[in-house]
């Protein structure tokens, strides 16, 4: 799925250049980050263009789940697509770690009961 996400380069000189400029601004993991995604130029299939902002107009309610700590999913990419989606509805977690569901009974039962009815909470709605 991540190498259908956004454009990825083809060309390993171009890693290698991007790979040399993050290694001297983050000398720990700027280089590595780099080519995490080299994958995505051998994939068979490549996205003509990065994706657009989604909309989904006339969708039922549409729950997005986010934990503010998350190292890995920046919370911002949960508030991002729930205030993009017409019918959006941002749950959040505070806390630190990956992901939300199953770290915490109110989480769950939130999604759970999104995903058998389409019920969503309030607007707002913030579990620990």
């Amino acid at each position: 799925m991540n190498c259908a996400d956004f454009v990825a380069p083809t060309n390993l000189a171009t890693y290698d250049a991007l790979a040399a400029r993050l290694g001297k601004l983050n000398p720990r993991f700027g280089e590595a980050a780099v080519y995490l995604s080299l994958d995505c130029a051998f994939w068979p299939f490549h996205p003509s263009h990065d994706p657009v902002a989604p909309v989904a107009r006339g969708a039922p309610p549409i729950l997005v789940v986010g934990t503010t700590g998350d190292p890995a999913t920046p919370y911002a990419w949960a508030q991002k697509p729930a205030q993009e989606l017409s019918s959006g509805v941002l749950l959040s977690r505070p806390g630190e770690g990956h992901t939300a569901y199953g770290k915490s009974a109110c989480i769950d039962s939130l999604v759970d009961a999104y995903l058998l009815t389409l019920a969503v909470p309030p607007v707002g709605t913030s579990c620990s």
